[in-house]
């Protein structure tokens, strides 16, 4: 994964779906810290 989130959202496809994946992972650890 790129280190900025602008540099892998411009990059086509790779950083968009680093992205995607990215976003998600992040939210279920956060709620996952909140919750447990």
């Amino acid at each position: 994964m790129v280190g900025s989130n602008n540099g892998s959202l411009r990059l086509p496809g790779m950083g968009v779906d680093c992205f995607a994946v990215a976003a998600p992972d992040a939210l279920i650890r956060l709620v996952l810290r909140v919750v447990g």
